[in-house]
């Protein structure tokens, strides 16, 4: 088990809630490159994030002692 590495306590996986468009939960991903806040970026982030294949889930750990948290974006086994 992972510990953390302010108070040296346990580390618990888990993820941090997203929501879609449709407010269902889903577990936030991360994307390469910058968020790009014009509309026409927008748009194409928006048809990015249904290629799921080019994300990657992320994963926080949440130490039980300090309440830290860090989060891992690791490729699927």
């Amino acid at each position: 088990m992972p510990t953390c590495i302010h108070c040296n306590g346990t580390l618990e996986p888990g993820y941090l809630l997203d929501r879609d468009g449709r407010y269902r939960p889903r577990q936030q991903r991360w994307v390469a490159g910058v968020v790009d806040d014009s509309v026409l970026g927008a748009l194409f982030q928006r048809s990015a994030m249904q290629n799921i294949g080019d994300t990657l889930p992320v994963t926080t750990y949440r130490c039980t002692t300090c309440g830290w948290l860090d989060s891992f974006a690791r490729p699927a086994d």
